[in-house]
């Protein structure tokens, strides 16, 4: 299933599927180019995964977070001057 969070200039984020057992799809159709980092963060601000890619202006990217602890994380990309934040869960 497909989950919209933030809506603006950069566009719109999709994370799915959510909740995830390990593998997390993150896309970003209208971007633009450049770096874009990735953290997952725990509840208690800890940074559990950090994953960085290059964006041709349709960003898709595919993480495995197979091995981190079941519970709610946020998602943070940040890529060509946009901020979008999503809640993930990450099931056994």
């Amino acid at each position: 299933s497909w989950i919209r969070i933030a809506s603006g200039a950069a566009g719109v984020m999709n994370v799915y599927p959510n909740p995830t057992s390990g593998a997390l799809s993150v896309e970003i159709p209208e971007l633009g180019t450049g770096t874009v980092q990735i953290e997952v963060i725990s509840m208690l601000g800890e940074i559990v995964a950090v994953h960085s890619a290059e964006s041709d202006g349709y960003f898709k990217t595919n993480l495995n977070l197979q091995g981190i602890s079941a519970g709610v994380y946020l998602l943070n990309v940040t890529g060509n001057q946009a901020k979008f934040q999503q809640r993930i869960v990450i099931t056994e």
